[in-house]
């Protein structure tokens, strides 16, 4: 194909358009229709108003039009043809006499037609009316189906059925849904225009004039395709809160007022949305509701008393006074709500969930002198306090509509006289800022964070301290510290929790490195130890990912890939499905996803909202698996997670171009947006083989990333590019798909590679107007190309307002986190964000995890014989199996006392002898803890100590010291196996030894190791491989001797840890072979591979090692093969 040279000038961009073409099903943005901005009324900058353009507007009456033709011509041309084309006499006999004489009336066959003609009118006028009557059922429901008081439950809700509609083939039910949604375009257009000419100007509740505004003022932007979109299809976001009465704030999109006082809803707007745009406070919503009982809306009906839900295109009257304040609170100047007052002490320091309370009860009743318009926020302060909070059952506090009965809450104390920190505040971020560059930081460690930025301190152990919130005096004696004291949390990336994606995808790569270098461990080698640096970031990810919840999201994904699989009785070639654009994961797990089309028949379990463009997954929904079909979702990645929890995931791909529009956080902010996209993309178990192009910042480590390039400039980037994505348009074409998420589906054996150019260019200079001119024609929705960029799509602006746009909108609050927003949903998030030492602590991390292993040294050989005695301990905490403690003589405390939190704090103070406790604060309370949970369990630790061993063991666990050093008696089997590892290799020479002391030691495993954060992130690798290694050992031993059956029986303890490993499966082979069974030899080969497919880490790759010996043993003429042939692994 004619290679485009980048650095041409705007003509030969042009007429490389013309060769290369633009993407299916995509028009180059210079040609695209052009909307303007409604006479009248500003357009605001953040998120600018679009009016439907003219060919939608024509198409929508020429719908309207035909519909009349169809329901009203059609009739009257039949009843002018025929009339009644029934017989006027029954006379079947008389009929069929004629018949059998070859007589045939001439009116049977035009009344026969005719009959038909009339059945068909019905039977489509019918399907028409069904479907009207369900569009119009569904702009009447909110979002989500459930309604309450001014918005929408949060609770799961069940699938509502989709309306009544006529049992009709899949074309006709699509035929008549698009005529209807089209013909209600035009209803609404004219509808609003005659709601506008009948209505006065009035003044708008800030008390300036606004004008008189057409109908389309309401219009937002309307997402690209090629169908035309109703009214309906546009997609807007929930109306996000102005900083409070009065003007519109700076960064915030202006309200889409039609005029004075009158608003039109958006598709997503809720009464409590409303009140928090145009009153500053959600709660006043039954303001707007009373204030707007009987206006008359556009289908010529009027507001009920007491409504509740409303829907896209209610017309609501905002009342133009201000509600007073109280006294009794300080109003917020961001958001026009009243903080608790402040000196405010709960009833009690802690709280247990009851059977049957919510967080509103705890408040109402723990904080009885706190007024109740100061609730919801107080309510926040109490979950935000509490969040990850563990029930009896282990079941942790995520949303702040489920509480479990059992959970123990913190309540904190509201900052008053006595000075008592609020509990839920978090200190301030002293973290240092990133400079410009990428480059080795050399600025202020306690300087400001960028504005907008939110940092954290280093994750590097430093040395012991006290903590910051009282003296290092107070510090000694656990039962003796402040009552209300509580530790500061250990401040760690905002990465780990607003970018739940990143966390997972981090999680998943450091395991299967561990994995992979474990498998790789014969009885000579150990894992290395995890550098320091890492370990409270490890910790993080683990405490934070979910990997659950990644993977319902991937068969959600897959399931809607699915749709567009032809079926056995359906069409050969492409069929029509959804399309995601953006996915919202709320904290209850109801997956909302927003389509490029609107689709209003999803199937079971899915429901449609918003006529079809919103689907809904309910939390407790089935879903069918589909591992044969591709990652469907190469590109997606996490933008950030909404104030309320929701995580918000776009598909890069599908969105076409993404512009980064930093604001005052400038190129740090900008620079921190696009590391974690990168890292995102990189590391992602969502995405199969993206290659990502990068231009402007340095990816560090990431350059050894088979995925990355790196580009000079735009024009070596779109040499890169173009002839890989013209064969990918080609591709298409032939298949004819209209985008790469069906062709994924429906043609899996293809390669639909995606590409990713994230372009971010420090310097105006350095930017090139026509490459990046070029770069935006080839990015189309779904096309095998996203551009992430911080230029505009298009100096036009107009062009610009079907861009999706990524923008700082500053904090919610003064002091509060920044956010930004995701435009044109106007949906606000905490966004993933990664400093560049953040980003180097990342590659520490999964460097680390791939660290080889070091060879272990031999202990001098013992010439005697002596049987293994081990060290003289009295109490053993249980690390190999589920953590449990027992004393020497087998007791075990009771139920009450070993409890897991507890047991956790004897695991720790086990492994890590000599440490403060602001270690042991900072490694199991990472988000901070009251000091009387603290003393709590170490009370609970000496109780357990006592009951195993008698009251001398009360002093085994000082009270009175800042280091805490658990006494010697106490050990964990850890310590014990490593003890006859230690014991058997000395006795080399002796193999009864070793055996004793090897299977004594591995019977000390009761199944798989403990999985805590912490101890995964510092002896994970360290409790899997030491089983193996004494199971290595101890079946080398057996072998030797020609015992199969204990070499098989050694073997399967090492397997029950760590499933695949191929060292063990080459000695059970051996095992076979040396009695001579070849079957079996064949089986064990067939079993690992089995088990290594099952592991859910498994790279692809089989272990060359193991295939050679299978090839060996099955081939070897020899009854019994050398016994020193084994597997050796560096």
């Amino acid at each position: 194909m004619p290679q485009l040279t980048p650095t041409r000038r705007h003509a030969d961009h042009r007429d490389h358009q013309c060769r290369l073409g633009p993407p299916p099903g995509r028009t180059p943005a210079r040609r695209r229709s052009r909307t303007g901005a409604t006479a009248g009324v500003a357009r605001p900058s953040a998120r600018p108003s679009a009016r439907p353009s003219a060919g939608q507007a024509l198409r929508g009456l020429a719908a309207l039009l035909g519909l009349l033709v169809f329901l009203t011509a059609v009739p009257v041309f039949l009843a002018a043809w025929r009339g009644n084309p029934l017989p006027t006499t029954w006379e079947p006999a008389r009929w069929a006499t004629l018949a059998t004489r070859g007589y045939l009336h001439p009116d049977v066959v035009p009344d026969t037609l005719a009959v038909l003609a009339w059945l068909t009118w019905a039977y489509l006028t019918l399907c028409i009316i069904g479907e009207a009557l369900t569009q119009t059922a569904r702009s009447r429901r909110g979002p989500h189906g459930t309604a309450r008081p001014g918005g929408v439950s949060n609770a799961p809700t069940v699938p509502e059925r989709a309306g009544w509609r006529l049992p009709a083939p899949n074309v006709v039910r699509r035929a008549t849904a698009r005529w209807v949604a089209l013909a209600s375009l035009a209803v609404s257009l004219l509808s609003s225009r005659a709601a506008l000419a009948a209505t006065p100007t009035t003044t708008g509740p800030s008390g300036h004039p606004a004008a008189t505004a057409s109908a389309s003022a309401d219009v937002t932007t309307v997402l690209g395709g090629t169908a035309p979109a109703p009214a309906a299809d546009v997609l807007a976001g929930p109306v996000q809160a102005s900083p409070g009465p009065g003007p519109i704030g700076h960064g915030l999109p202006e309200p889409r007022r039609l005029f004075g006082d009158i608003y039109r809803c958006g598709p997503y707007d809720t009464l409590r949305s409303v009140a928090a745009q145009f009153l500053g406070n959600l709660d006043r919503w039954k303001e707007v509701r009373d204030a707007s009982v009987g206006l008359r809306q556009p289908d010529g009906t009027t507001l009920p008393p007491d409504f509740v839900v409303i829907g896209d295109g209610t017309l609501l009257r905002i009342p133009l006074a201000p509600a007073p304040t109280t006294a009794s609170a300080t109003p917020n100047a961001t958001t026009g709500t009243a903080k608790p007052a402040r000196g405010t002490p709960p009833t009690e320091t802690t709280h247990t969930v009851r059977p049957g309370e919510t967080l509103w009860d705890i408040a109402h009743n723990a904080y009885p002198d706190v007024p109740k318009h100061d609730l919801p926020h107080l309510v926040g302060q109490i979950f935000h306090a509490n969040q990850g909070a563990t029930d009896p059952a282990g079941r942790r506090l995520h949303d702040p509509n489920l509480l479990n009965p059992g959970m123990i809450l913190r309540l904190p104390v509201l900052a008053g006289s006595n000075g008592a920190p609020t509990s839920s505040a978090a200190p301030p971020s002293a973290g240092s800022a990133a400079p410009p560059g990428d480059g080795p930081s050399t600025s202020d460690p306690n300087a400001p964070s960028p504005p907008g930025i939110v940092r954290a301190t280093s994750l590097a152990p430093g040395p012991t301290r006290p903590s910051p919130s009282a003296p290092a005096a107070t510090r000694h004696d656990d039962h003796t510290t402040a009552p209300n004291h509580t530790t500061a949390p250990n401040l760690l990336p905002v990465w780990v929790g607003a970018a739940g994606l990143l966390t997972a995808a981090v999680a998943s790569t450091v395991t299967s490195r561990r994995r992979r270098r474990d498998q790789s461990l014969d009885r000579r080698g150990a894992s290395p130890p995890p550098h320091p640096r890492t370990i409270a970031l490890h910790t993080a990810v683990l405490a934070t990912a979910d990997p659950d919840g990644l993977s319902r999201l991937d068969a959600a994904l897959r399931a809607l890939a699915a749709q567009h699989i032809p079926t056995v009785h359906g069409p050969a070639g492409p069929t029509e499905g959804p399309e995601p654009l953006v996915v919202l994961v709320r904290p209850d797990g109801t997956i909302d996803v927003y389509l490029r089309q609107p689709r209003p028949d999803p199937p079971v379990p899915w429901h449609a909202q918003v006529d079809g463009r919103i689907w809904i997954l309910p939390p407790t929904a089935p879903l069918p698996p589909l591992p044969d079909l591709p990652p469907p979702c190469p590109l997606l990645v996490q933008l950030g997670t909404e104030p309320d929890g929701a995580e918000l995931y776009a598909d890069l791909e599908a969105l076409g171009i993404l512009t980064l529009d930093p604001g005052d956080t400038g190129t740090e902010g900008l620079r921190a947006l696009a590391r974690a996209l990168l890292a995102t993309l990189a590391l992602s178990p969502l995405a199969a083989t993206p290659r990502i192009e990068a231009v402007g910042f340095d990816p560090l480590g990431f350059l050894d990333d088979d995925r990355i390039d790196i580009a000079d400039d735009l024009p070596t980037l779109l040499d890169r590019i173009i002839p890989d994505l013209q064969a990918l348009h080609d591709e298409l074409a032939a298949t004819g798909h209209t985008s790469t998420f069906a062709a994924r589906a429906a043609v899996p054996v293809e390669n639909w590679e995606p590409t990713a150019a994230l372009v971010v260019l420090p310097h105006p200079t350095d930017h090139d107007p026509h490459a990046h001119a070029d770069l935006i024609d080839l990015a189309g929705g779904g096309q095998g190309l996203a551009v992430v960029t911080h230029h505009p799509a298009s100096p036009d602006p107009d062009e610009n307002a079907a861009t999706w746009r990524l923008i700082f909108d500053g904090p919610a609050e003064p002091g509060g986190e920044p956010l930004w927003r995701l435009d044109p949903l106007g949906l606000r998030v905490l966004p993933a964000q990664m400093a560049a030492d953040e980003l180097r602590d990342l590659l520490l991390l999964l460097d680390d995890a791939d660290q080889p292993p070091h060879p272990v040294p031999l202990p001098p050989a013992e010439p005697d014989p002596a049987p293994y005695t081990g060290p003289d301990w009295q109490v053993m905490i249980g690390l190999l199996g589920p953590l449990a403690v027992v004393a020497r003589d087998g007791r075990r405390p009771s139920r009450d006392l070993a409890r897991e939190r507890t047991l956790e704090v004897l695991a720790w103070l086990a492994t890590h002898r000599g440490r403060t406790r602001t270690d042991l604060e900072a490694a199991l309370w990472p988000t901070g803890a009251q000091t009387r949970s603290i003393n709590n369990q170490l009370g609970r630790a000496r109780s357990i100590l006592v009951a195993l061993v008698g009251e001398q063991a009360r002093q085994w666990l000082p009270t009175r010291r800042t280091t805490i050093t658990l006494h010697p008696a106490v050990v964990t089997d850890l310590d014990l196996l490593h003890a006859h590892i230690r014991h058997a290799e000395a006795h080399r020479r002796h193999p009864e030894v070793a055996i004793a002391a090897l299977t004594e030691g591995l019977d000390l495993v009761r199944g798989t190791p403990a999985r805590h954060p912490w101890i995964d992130a510092e002896l994970g690798s360290q409790l899997t491989t030491t089983v193996v290694r004494a199971a290595l050992l101890l079946a080398d031993l057996h072998l030797t001797h020609g015992d199969t059956a204990a070499v098989l029986d050694a073997t399967r303890r090492g397997l029950a840890v760590l499933p695949a490993h191929p060292g063990l499966f080459a000695q059970r082979m051996r095992a076979y072979a040396h009695a001579g069974d070849r079957s079996a030899v064949r089986a064990e080969y067939h079993s690992y591979l089995r088990a290594e497919q099952a592991d859910p880490l498994w790279d692809g790759a089989t272990d060359p090692d193991l295939e050679t010996l299978y090839r060996t043993l099955t081939h070897s003429t020899h009854r019994r093969p050398p016994v020193d042939l084994r597997i050796r692994r560096s």
